[in-house]
Formats: structure tokens, C-alpha cells, sequence
């Protein structure tokens, strides 16, 4: 059956089957025309495919009347396919404006506005911005209203607003973050815009200090100049000091502000800004906790407090209650006398101090009179000095209840422990930790006899007659390395504290630990007589740990007492004597750098213990490798029950500011 065209004329198929259709310079970039999609020829003029024959004059014209129609199709086609493009557009925009609608009645219909008062509330609560700070990573904004989680509830509904708006305690908390300082910084140079900024910031200070109602205030600015020389130079663009300075004159500053958080990279803006004179036109007498944090783990210049700036500081906060310096004191500030200050006890109401900076012993001793109420102090020394000469009589702290001090090596000077103490007494003192970076005089029944006269263990029982706890950690070279830190150097001050009842001792080297292992187990009841428990922390480098499982079993070796004396001379006792371990609770707490560990050994020879001795003891191996581990020494957990994977800064000023 033949098939005609609107002409009249008999059409074929043409297509790739066809045997002309192959020799048709179609497209090379078309391999639809070349390899499929038939289309329809007459089959007067198919064979003019096939050569390169002129057309006759007829056939010339009957062609383009033959392509004339089909142009005239395509146009017809094209034309089609817009008014459809144009109608698709169209219900396209209609269906999101429906879209809108519908969900304006979702809004209306949604479950969440049946939600109660009472619920609402709960939620708010929740997002209660903390009032501690970050020791590391970046800190949340709690003032920006495109972070602050009040303000985003506040924007849900005029339920939620009314419902946030009225919860003061979700406001009293009010952070300018360094973004905002950097801003206001680069600002400086053109006055309006500065002062616009400036406004803004202040008034959105003015409506968290609005909202909090009569709540106690607390105050959050991060400043993290980009150029510091420009910032100790520029006072123009010292906006810290800026901000600061509102703060302090501000009207509800003086009675409802109780504490102020600088966190900074530029430690010389911060004690600038904070050691202006205004006393006595602008005293904050509310202030209970100031605290300046370094922000930055990388080297920022040094700078040293002046005398007047704590002056200053002392003046501005008469009722202050916890004091966190995190940067380098002026060692010098602290004289005999205190002749700089106007009062001899500046900061009188002290209850709990950080300082990280590194005293002299006598300096040291200087601070603590200047805090009588302290009740908390972490503090450090570097080396310890001959103080003989320098104090002239020994002071007493009564009111400190938690000390840590760590001790810095300085040069090559050695001396024992106990001097450090020489000058000062703490009759209250419940817990004291040691961390030792350096090495002590050990004195012995070989040392000189004025040496172990003067510091005999009797000379200072009235120093801590109250110490319940004392953590020790010997935080000396790498396992790698020959320790400096011996710990028969601790001995005498061991000995001179007769109320412990809980002793820590950790240590990268298997030597020290044996040591005070040794001496426990062979002391009699005169020595520590009130010890009841002995935490032993071990740490090392991941590929030693299994390798270390028989020194530490050797440790309470039941048949024979495997520890042994500095001079490496085995100690002979009877089989199964365990001498004063046998009636101590033991936790020995070992830290591995390394996920994979097989502490099955251990496990077993625990049981061996408890199960033929009867011993109260307890193996931990803990991996310190938590994403939130990084910047916390693991040391902590060594001692203390501050779980590894917390950062120690964070957990003690938590507790304590």
C-alpha cells in the first residue's frame, strides 16, 4: 500500500536501514539524524540523494515547494511549544503562590500552636545560654540575634515572644564577640559610621540588660585584634577599652553586674582597658568574678601588669570573689612590703584565684597574704629559692581549703621540697596538688646532717595538719628520657603529713612509681598513719604499654617485692608480704595514646589479686582520644576524678568561677 503527501505525491521511509542513507553528509555532531529517527521522502527524488547530479529546473522547484511546506510545519510547531512554555510559566507561578497559601493554612492548623505556656517555658529554659567560659575552639555568640537561641524563639511567635521575653534569666548573660570589636575597630576611621555601629551595639546590650529585669548581669566581650602593634599603638582603635568603658558608666553596671569575662588574643588590650583609673567615680562593687582568658594557643607578645593597673583593678572591684588571670604576671609587682598598694590585703574578698604565670616561692607566699579568704588557688612556681633571709617570720593561710601548685623548673638549682613551704603553713588545707617539673634534693641518712635537721619531717607536721588528699603528678621528660624528677625527693614531705587518707602519684617513668610503692609498702604505722586509698597513674607512649604489663605486674609481684630502690638493689621480703598495701584501696589508672591495646593481661592479674590476696585493687587503661581531649593535658585523670575527656581549665572554672 503506497502512502501519499499532502502534494500527492508517493513518500517512502527513509532512514538508517535505507541503503542511500549513508551517503547523506548528515551532522557528525547529530547521531540521532545519522542512526535513527526515519523520516518520509517522495520517492520521485530519494534517487538525487545518491549523486551529485544538478536538478532539473522542475525538479528544482518542486523541491523547495516540498521544503516551503515543511518550514511552514516547523513554524506552525515552534509556535505551539511557546504558548505552551508561556501557559507552563504561568501555572508554575501560580502553583507557588498556592504553595504560599497553603502554607499560611499549615501555619494556622499546626499541632506546635497547641503547645502550652508551661512546655514553651521548658524549651526556653533549655537553651539558657552558660555562664562558664570556653577554654578552647571558638565560643558561641549569645548576643547576635542570628545565633542567640532566646532571640530566634522570640521571632516564632507572639506566644514564644511573650513567653522568652519574660524569662530574665535567658538575658542576663550578654556577649559582644570579637566579630563585633573587629568591626567597630575598622570603623574608627570614619566617625559616623563608628558611631552608628557603636549605637547598635549598645542598644542591643541595653535590651538584654532590659529584659534580665533585676537579674544579676554577666558580662562576655572577646576581643581578637587582627594587628596587636596596632592595637598597643592605636587608641583610636582600641574598641575593647571603648565597650568597656560604656559598660562600667552605664546605669545598671554598678549594682547589677556580678561578673566580666575578657577572653583575647592581645593580653596588653585587655589589662589596658581593664587598669584605667576610675576609682573612685566608677567602682563595680557587685563584681564577684573577673576573668581574663588567652584566647589563642599560638605566641602572642608578652606584657606585664603594671602596679598601678592592679592597682587599679583592685580599686574598681572591691567585693571581688574569683579571680582568673590567664597571662603572664609582672613577677616584680609582688614586694615585701606590698608598698604599691594602698591597702596591705587588696584582695581581701578573694575566695578562689587562677593564676598562670610563674612566682619566685617568696612572691608566691607574698600573693597567698595578700588573699586571706582564698579558699581555692592554682598557682605556679618556677625553681624554688633560699627564702631564709627574705621572710621574716612564717605566715599562715587558714581559710585555703584546695591548693594546686605546679613547680617549674629554673636553671640547675636544687633544693628539697619542704622548702617551698618553709614560710608558710595552711592549717585548713584539705587538697593539695603537686605538679613537679623539676628536680628536688633528695635527703637521706646519707645528706649532710644540717641538711636533714633542718628539714627534718617533724619541723613541718603544723604545715598541712588538715591535708586529707594530696595528688602528686611528676610531670617530668618523655618516657624516652632520663626523668630529672626522682620521687624519694618527696619522701620528707610524705612523711611530715601524717592526716592523708588519700594519696595520688602518677609518673611517666616505672622507677618513681617503685619508688613510692616501696616505701608505702615497708614504711610502718607511724608514717601516714590515716592512709586508706592509693591511686597510681602510669603513662606512656602507645607502643610501650603491652611491653609494660610485666613491670607493672612485677609491682605487686605477691611472691617476692619486685620494687626496687633508686640504686636499682633488689629488696628482699617474704612470699605473699605485701606489707601496708595489703589494708589500702589501690586504683592504678594507666593512660595509652592509642585506640588499640589488649588489656586482658591486666584484667586477669587483677582477679589473680583480689581472688589469692584478698587486695582491694582496680587496673583502668584509659585512651585519651576524644575529639574534645586534644587541648586538655590527659595528666588530669591520672590523680583526680576529672574524667579524661574533659578539659581541666573548663571543669575547674566551671566548678569554681
Amino acid at each position: 500500500m503506497s502512502v501519499k503527501n499532502d502534494l500527492g505525491l508517493e513518500v517512502v521511509e527513509f532512514g538508517p536501514d535505507h541503503p542511500t542513507h549513508s551517503r547523506v553528509p548528515w551532522p557528525e555532531d547529530n547521531h540521532e539524524w545519522q542512526f535513527s529517527r526515519p523520516i518520509y521522502l517522495p520517492k520521485a527524488v530519494i534517487h538525487h540523494l545518491e549523486s551529485n547530479i544538478p536538478l532539473s529546473k522542475n525538479e528544482i522547484n518542486l523541491v523547495k515547494e516540498l521544503q516551503s511546506g515543511v518550514q511552514l510545519q516547523i513554524q506552525k510547531h515552534e509556535d505551539e511549544i511557546e504558548a505552551l512554555e508561556s501557559r507552563i510559566k504561568y501555572l508554575k507561578k501560580e502553583c507557588r503562590t498556592l504553595d504560599k497559601t497553603s502554607f499560611a493554612y499549615d501555619v494556622m492548623l499546626s499541632p506546635f500552636r497547641r503547645i502550652t505556656h508551661d512546655v514553651i517555658h521548658e524549651v526556653a529554659l533549655y537553651f539558657e545560654p552558660s555562664r562558664h567560659p570556653y577554654h578552647q575552639t571558638k565560643v558561641p555568640t549569645f548576643s547576635s540575634s542570628k545565633q542567640h537561641t532566646p532571640s530566634i524563639l522570640a521571632r516564632t511567635s507572639s506566644m514564644w515572644r511573650s513567653t522568652v521575653h519574660s524569662m530574665s534569666a535567658l538575658w542576663r548573660h550578654i556577649h559582644v564577640d570579637a566579630d563585633d570589636l573587629e568591626r567597630l575597630a575598622c570603623l574608627s576611621c570614619d566617625s559616623a559610621r563608628h558611631s552608628r555601629y557603636f549605637e547598635s551595639l549598645i542598644s542591643r546590650i541595653k535590651f538584654f540588660a532590659e529584659l534580665s529585669k533585676s537579674q544579676p548581669l554577666f558580662v562576655q566581650l572577646d576581643w581578637d585584634p587582627p594587628d596587636h602593634a596596632n592595637s598597643r599603638n592605636d587608641a583610636s582603635s582600641d574598641s575593647l577599652q571603648q565597650m568597656l568603658d560604656w559598660i562600667i558608666t552605664s546605669v545598671w553596671a554598678p549594682e547589677r553586674l556580678s561578673k566580666l569575662l575578657i577572653q583575647t588574643s592581645d593580653l596588653y588590650a585587655a589589662w589596658h582597658a581593664i587598669g584605667q583609673p576610675r576609682y573612685p567615680h566608677n567602682q563595680l562593687p557587685n563584681v564577684e568574678t573577673l576573668m581574663v582568658l588567652q584566647a589563642t594557643e599560638y605566641y602572642t607578645p608578652g606584657y606585664a601588669i603594671s602596679h598601678s593597673e592592679l592597682n587599679n583593678v583592685a580599686q574598681m572591684f572591691p567585693k571581688l570573689r574569683h579571680l582568673w588571670l590567664g597571662d603572664e604576671l609582672d613577677g616584680n609587682f609582688q614586694i615585701r612590703d606590698l608598698a604599691p598598694f594602698r591597702f596591705p590585703t587588696p584582695f581581701g574578698s578573694l575566695i578562689s584565684a587562677y593564676f598562670q604565670t610563674d612566682f619566685s616561692s617568696e612572691r608566691a607566699v607574698s600573693l597567698l597574704t595578700m588573699c586571706p579568704q582564698l579558699e581555692w588557688v592554682s598557682i605556679s612556681i618556677c625553681g624554688i629559692w633560699n627564702d631564709e633571709n627574705l621572710l621574716s617570720s612564717r605566715a599562715a593561710h587558714k581559710c585555703l581549703k584546695e591548693m594546686h601548685l605546679t613547680v617549674k623548673r629554673f636553671r640547675n638549682i636544687e633544693m628539697p621540697i619542704l622548702q617551698i613551704f618553709s614560710k608558710i603553713q595552711f592549717p585548713n588545707l584539705a587538697l593539695l596538688r603537686l605538679n613537679l617539673e623539676t628536680q628536688f634534693m633528695t635527703i637521706d641518712s646519707t645528706s649532710d646532717q644540717e641538711l636533714q635537721d633542718r628539714f627534718h619531717p617533724r619541723r613541718f607536721i603544723d604545715t598541712f595538719p588538715s591535708l586529707q588528699t594530696l595528688e602528686v603528678y611528676g610531670s617530668e621528660c618523655t618516657p624516652m628520657r632520663r626523668p630529672w624528677f626522682n620521687s624519694s625527693s618527696i619522701i620528707q614531705l610524705l612523711a611530715s603529713v601524717p592526716s592523708i587518707t588519700v594519696l595520688s602519684f602518677a609518673s611517666y617513668h616505672m622507677d618513681n612509681i617503685a619508688t613510692i610503692l616501696h616505701f608505702i609498702r615497708k614504711s610502718d604505722a607511724s608514717v601516714l598513719p590515716k592512709l586508706q586509698s592509693l591511686y597510681i597513674g602510669y603513662r606512656n607512649i602507645a607502643r610501650d604499654i603491652e611491653d609494660a604489663y610485666e613491670d607493672i605486674e612485677a609491682l605487686w609481684e605477691p611472691d617476692s617485692d619486685a620494687a626496687q630502690s633508686p640504686s636499682d638493689q633488689a629488696i628482699e621480703s617474704a612470699p605473699a608480704d605485701f606489707g601496708r598495701l595489703a589494708n589500702l584501696k589501690q586504683r592504678v589508672r594507666i593512660v595509652a595514646d592509642s585506640d588499640y591495646f589488649d588489656e586482658s593481661p591486666l584484667i586477669s592479674f587483677e582477679e589473680m589479686l583480689r581472688t589469692h590476696y584478698d587486695l582491694d585493687i582496680a587496673f583502668e587503661i584509659i585512651n585519651p582520644r576524644p575529639e574534645n581531649a586534644s587541648t586538655a593535658p590527659c595528666y588530669h585523670c591520672l590523680i583526680s576524678d576529672v574524667p579524661h575527656d574533659i578539659s581541666y581549665l573548663n571543669w575547674y572554672s566551671n566548678k569554681h568561677f
